[in-house]
């Protein structure tokens, strides 16, 4: 299925659409994105607590990393079977489990005797993210018009963000008042989460493909589990992403080695301009095509990139800063829609589990990578090598747009 043309899903551009008329900002989209800036406030808020306390606990450094990665690696695994339950059952279900498992976790943590019931409670932490937030997508791109389905999932990433660029702080602040503190407030936000999760509409399309008997069968064969029609935008996004994970492993080092006083510097000018460019660029990724927006983005990440790496000044540093976080709000949700496009109606989940799967696995691809090339050829070299890697996610994304026409179409 190409871009451009009328998919399975009901969601791809139609040239020559009005796609600015259906009404996106209704009461359950507000109430989803509210839910989603609690759930992710709830993580983030512990996210630099977290590291500090396992220390505190007596825990070595190898406990003290598995302990952090299990979160991820259960998030992970269980992704595509939160993305097949997103398709036959109602998302309230999964965003409830989902928080009620998190808070429990979080308010669990101060509590735990040892490494192992630590592990544990990680564990079952990063299943609940996992089942909320998958969830949580395929309840979006139920309730939201097709025609807007990019400008949806950019406001919906949107909401993720502003949690990650205010409840570390907060939790820190709180930490600074009461040890236990964050650990209370994570779990009450994602207690506070839960009459809006309440609220989610079933997914009518589902219901109904369900209903008709095409949901038959047994869902947790491989096939089942992951989307065919998600693998390419989501390797594309991967691509993307295996950047944004080497720029956090590298970022204390490299905001220090460009004379700023704090990483903090990159991590608010890279959100304000991420939140910025979503805003503004989705409506062109539902009006004029997902792979016209996604890839003058993916080439702007790796230029700005390749720049940050080059940097020699902190002015030229924040100026890279500023164009890799525009360059990064016009990839995701171009890409996540294209996802969506290439599913059908009844595989929304299972598409968007599959997509973020492959968008964390970069992630985590390039954090791990990063340190190991870095003692290797030097962090420079490594950015620089790791650039040039996203750079084939580029080729594949050029040639899939000229194969589809996508471009042609448009000059």
């Amino acid at each position: 299925m190409v871009s451009g043309g009328c998919r399975s899903a009901g969601g791809a551009p139609v040239l020559g659409v009005d796609t600015a008329s259906p009404p996106l900002w209704t009461s359950s989209f507000i109430r989803l994105c509210a839910c989603t800036v609690l759930l992710f406030g709830a993580y983030h808020a512990l996210t630099p607590i977290l590291p500090v306390f396992f220390a505190q606990r007596q825990m070595n450094g190898l406990q003290v990393g598995a302990l952090l990665s299990a979160f991820l690696a259960a998030s992970l695994l269980v992704r595509p079977f939160a993305g097949v339950l997103s398709d036959r059952v109602a998302p309230a279900w999964l965003m409830t489990m989902g928080l009620l498992g998190f808070a429990a976790c979080a308010a669990a943590y101060p509590f735990a005797p040892g490494f192992w019931p630590l592990l544990a409670a990680r564990l079952i932490q990063g299943a609940s993210y996992a089942l909320f937030y998958t969830g949580a997508a395929a309840s979006l791109l139920s309730q939201s018009p097709p025609q807007r389905k990019a400008e949806a999932l950019a406001w919906f990433g949107n909401a993720i963000k502003i949690a990650m660029a205010a409840a570390p702080a907060l939790g820190l602040w709180m930490a600074g008042w009461r040890a236990l503190a964050p650990f209370w407030l994570s779990a009450l936000a994602a207690l506070g989460a839960l009459p809006l999760a309440l609220k989610t509409p079933e997914i009518q399309r589902a219901t109904a493909v369900r209903e008709s008997g095409e949901l038959s069968g047994s869902p947790w064969r491989l096939a089942r589990l992951i989307e065919a029609g998600a693998l390419f935008p989501g390797w594309m996004m991967a691509g993307n992403t295996l950047l944004f994970g080497a720029m956090m492993a590298y970022a204390p080092l490299l905001t220090s080695e460009k004379g700023l006083p704090s990483q903090g510097w990159f991590y608010a000018v890279f959100s304000i301009a991420l939140i910025a460019s979503r805003a503004v660029t989705s409506p062109w990724a539902d009006r004029f095509g997902r792979e016209i927006v996604a890839l003058p983005g993916v080439t702007l990440t790796i230029l700005s990139v390749a720049a940050l790496a080059l940097a020699s000044n902190p002015l030229s540093f924040l100026a890279a800063t500023a164009c890799y976080g525009l360059s990064a709000g016009c990839v995701q949700p171009s890409l996540m829609a294209l996802a969506s496009d290439r599913a059908p109606a009844c595989r929304q989940g299972a598409a968007m589990a599959t997509f973020t799967l492959l968008n964390d696995f970069g992630i985590a691809a390039g954090s791990f990578l990063m340190p190991y090339w870095g003692e290797a050829i030097g962090y420079r070299s490594a950015l620089l090598a790791l650039c040039a890697l996203a750079g084939l996610a580029w080729i594949a994304l050029l040639a899939s747009a000229v194969r589809a026409g996508a471009l042609r179409a448009r000059m």
